[in-house]
């Protein structure tokens, strides 16, 4: 009987941790939902949306590609400065929005733990993102990352009637980024009930890793994660020092 009774209150313990990360973790992912909303309702997310499609439909398509290579971390040569950018008065345009925007996305994307913020037009072109990864200045309806989970949300939001589901992809290895797991969220962006665009975040892997990780009653040997539909993790093992998301296998 005390054995019995010693293994019941072990478990009654774990169903509690569970719980307790089951709960902290919806509410992160609601407060996720929130800066979407508030973002996507600000002035100057209306505002950056209607100057970077202007100054993106006026780059020749040869300008779009000179475009990414300005703004390629290896490059770098101009990041808004008007100076050093190239005679085309669409890229001096994108130049000077982006010197004007900037600043405020890179802000929301620290603050927040975002791994990326994105801005996209009604064509599915993606106009603005604060890395600037491979899929910048490229069209997430139709190129070549259409069928990944960015290009899902996008064409979500952009649906006549969005659904939640739509607007959200599970992690799943992205090109852009190195191959890295990588979540996307979106939302519409509309204007006097008008969609104008779209915005979508690139889900923070470290915050999540952070409530998982949490030690306070685990003990030495005891953690919490999370596991898809897939049996894959989508979460890091403590234990590990390399990351387990999409390759440890949890079929317990």
């Amino acid at each position: 009987m005390a054995s019995r009774e010693l293994q019941d209150a072990a478990g009654s313990e774990l169903v509690a941790l569970r719980e307790s990360r089951h709960a902290t973790l919806t509410k992160y992912l609601q407060s996720i939902e929130q800066d979407l909303r508030i973002v996507a309702s600000s002035r100057d997310v209306k505002d950056a949306i209607v100057d970077f499609t202007t100054a993106y439909y006026a780059i020749s398509e040869p300008g779009r590609r000179t475009l990414k290579w300005i703004y390629d971390s290896k490059n770098q040569i101009s990041a808004g400065n008007t100076e050093s950018t190239p005679d085309e008065p669409g890229i001096r345009a994108y130049a000077r929005t982006h010197e004007r925007y900037h600043k405020w996305f890179e802000l929301i994307r620290k603050v927040r733990g975002y791994y990326d913020d994105f801005l996209f037009n009604l064509s599915g072109d993606l106009i603005y993102s604060v890395e600037k990864e491979p899929d910048f200045a490229t069209n997430l309806l139709t190129g070549e990352w259409r069928r990944t989970g960015l290009g899902r949300v996008v064409r979500g939001a952009l649906n006549a009637n969005p659904s939640r589901n739509w607007m959200f992809s599970d992690f799943k290895p992205y090109a852009p980024s190195k191959g890295a797991p990588a979540s996307f969220v979106s939302t519409p962006v509309r204007e006097a009930g008008k969609t104008i665009g779209v915005l979508a975040f690139q889900m923070p892997i470290g915050e999540i890793n952070e409530i998982m990780h949490v030690t306070a009653g685990m003990g030495e040997t005891g953690e919490t994660y999370l596991v898809g539909a897939d049996y894959l993790m989508r979460t890091d093992s403590r234990f590990k020092q390399v990351s387990t998301i999409l390759k440890q296998t949890v079929s317990t």
